[in-house]
């Protein structure tokens, strides 16, 4: 009887899940969530593995996804304490980009975590650190094929996103724009859950017979969030027009399909104007037809110049001074919005609606809520992070910016209603 009771013990702590009980021991977590359960070719899945271990657990080894037929991009960690079956744990949570690259099915195989326990955890006799595992089991994304173009036409390239916008701007020059003098024009394609490399490098710019257009190297990035991937593409074009006079460069629209809501879209660059003054001097005008080509051709080189230097750049000086025109505060705004601090943009941003609403130059942010709405959260998070308990608290400058770009569209069209367009260098405006 001794000797049975004996070896009774000694199986019990060589193995102390026997003695305490799998329950007695802290769990290990593990989740996989997903964004949605199907989707189209290269549309964005959101990813989301989540893992909790016990604080006191040691010699992770935590899942690693795997994946076929799709390409996944690590997006964000982020790490927290909290507590769980009143136990103290350490959260992970990784959440990665998914793209399905053909039709059919993706395979998340399964995946298992474990960690140790101190020895104490199995007992007052143990003499080996408990195991824990937890697993996460295997799942499978059904993956369609592009949905039917219809009116947009089957060249049309197939852009899944969950947002894109277009804006452009002009590089700037001094002194009258004349025939034959080269102007470039950066045209930005933003897009949100998507990455760079799947935005067209060419657009449809309809340019008039009088004006031609030279495509420079294209600016193509893609920055992280845990929202997604987004890309950004840069498409300079140098214009030189061959005659004076006043021409329409027509809007720019680029189809996508909205990932979110399961239609097409357009993004719209609204039409500009384009002004060309007149050579003074005789036959001055049949000079430049002459050299309007080479000069096409010196253009482009300058703008691989200025395509690099624009990758390059470093904070720009922000001028103080009064501004003189609402293009010239648009611009100090927008580098407020890039590098300035809260103060320095809550100025920025007031100097520039004084000179969007003249008539109401002795009004403050009040005007913008009054006139736009849709700024109210805009407003209330800089004014929060300038005089609330959070003071200098980061700001979510891609929303600020997307915001501040609708408010201006809005308000430049209906000063465009209202003046007659005959400037020699139109106002830009973004989608």
């Amino acid at each position: 009887m001794r000797i049975v009771f004996a070896i009774g013990l000694l199986l019990l702590s060589a193995f102390p899940g026997l003695l305490y009980g799998e329950s007695s021991l802290p769990r290990l977590l593990a989740t996989l969530e997903l964004d949605r359960q199907e989707a189209f070719v290269k549309e964005q899945i959101l990813v989301t593995l989540r893992l909790g271990y016990p604080k006191e657990a040691f010699g992770m080894s935590p899942s690693t996804l795997q994946v076929s037929n799709a390409d996944l991009y690590p997006l964000d960690k982020t790490e927290w304490e909290e507590s769980v079956d009143n136990l103290p744990y350490r959260m992970i949570e990784t959440k990665y980009a998914l793209f399905g690259n053909s039709m059919g099915a993706i395979n998340l195989s399964a995946t298992i975590s474990s960690a140790l326990l101190p020895v104490s955890s199995g007992g007052d006799n143990s003499t080996e650190n408990p195991r824990i595992l937890a697993s996460v089991p295997a799942q499978t994304i059904a993956i369609k094929a592009a949905p039917a173009m219809s009116d947009k036409g089957g060249t049309t390239r197939w852009l899944a996103a969950s947002m894109v916008s277009l804006s452009s701007h002009w590089e700037t020059i001094s002194g009258t724009l004349h025939p034959g003098t080269p102007l470039t024009r950066n045209i930005v394609v933003d897009v949100l859950g998507q990455h760079a490399a799947a935005v067209p490098q060419r657009v449809n710019l309809n340019l008039p017979d009088n004006v031609r257009g030279y495509p420079t190297q294209v600016v193509v990035s893609t920055k992280k969030t845990p929202e997604g991937l987004h890309g950004s593409v840069v498409l300079p074009v140098t214009l030189v027009a061959s005659e004076s006079g006043h021409y329409r460069l027509p809007e720019i629209i680029v189809p996508w399909w909205d990932i979110n809501n399961k239609q097409w879209r357009d993004a719209i660059l609204p039409a500009e104007i384009l002004g060309v003054a007149r050579l003074n001097s005789p036959g001055g005008i049949g000079n430049y037809k002459y050299i309007s080509v080479a000069l096409g051709l010196l253009a482009a080189v300058l703008g691989v110049c200025c395509a690099v230097l624009w990758r390059l750049r470093v904070k720009p000086y922000v001028n103080n001074s009064q501004v003189s025109s609402e293009k010239h505060a648009w611009q100090q705004l927008r580098i407020s919005v890039k590098y300035g601090n809260p103060a320095e943009l809550r100025g920025k941003l007031l100097l520039w609606l004084r000179v969007l609403y003249p008539e109401e130059i002795n009004s403050g942010l009040e005007t913008l809520l009054l006139r736009h709405p849709q700024a109210r959260e805009m407003v209330g998070t800089l004014e929060q992070g300038l005089y609330g308990r959070q003071a200098n608290a980061e700001i979510d400058r891609k929303q600020l910016m997307l915001t501040l770009l609708a408010v201006r569209r809005k308000g430049m069209i209906a000063r465009k209603s209202q003046q007659p367009k005959n400037g020699l260098y139109p106002e830009s405006i973004s989608w």
